[in-house]
């Protein structure tokens, strides 16, 4: 009754400072939880952030980020977009056998608003091959397959453009 208002006031904040951290706390258990559980049958990958995923992990350089990654982790790699799960392929062999001997089982991919802005794509996929399906996807898998993939494209630009990319 007789106490001082800044120390009820202090006390009021020290009980709302505790609550706050046993939330936070919740939250971040819960989500090392969760994304245990989650990656449990996935491919191995850096720990995502809560809400961000794994976009920390790919700044300022995604494509070097994503390098370093399949260094670290392997051809097939686990990342969280947000809350998005995507697994990025890091290996000629995969990309073989998922765009050409498997197509049926791959061709039925999420489109993100992410994605369609980062890769100018359009409502179906279409303007980027990596993100289209249905019949874009086929008639663009077959070209990819048939001219990209081919040992005279690679030897020709592929290597070419690796070397001048790792030298700069």
């Amino acid at each position: 009754p007789g106490a001082c208002p800044v120390m009820r006031a202090l006390e009021y904040l020290a009980r709302v400072a505790g609550l706050g951290l046993v939330v936070l706390g919740a939250f971040s258990l819960g989500h090392v939880v969760d994304t245990l559980r989650r990656r449990r049958n996935l491919p191995p990958g850096p720990f995502p952030w809560p809400l961000y995923g794994n976009f920390p992990h790919l700044v300022p350089t995604p494509h070097r980020a994503l390098q370093r990654m399949h260094q670290q982790y392997g051809p097939l790699v686990t990342i969280w977009m947000g809350s998005r799960l995507t697994i990025v392929i890091g290996s000629p062999d995969l990309v073989k056998q998922t765009h050409k001997d498997q197509q049926e089982r791959f061709q039925h991919r999420v489109l993100t608003d992410f994605a369609k802005i980062s890769l100018h794509a359009d409502e179906e996929g279409g303007k980027s091959v990596a993100l289209a399906g249905g019949k874009y996807w086929k008639k663009s898998r077959k070209i990819f397959v048939q001219e990209l993939m081919s040992q005279k494209f690679i030897t020709a630009v592929s290597i070419p453009a690796m070397v001048e990319e790792i030298r700069s």
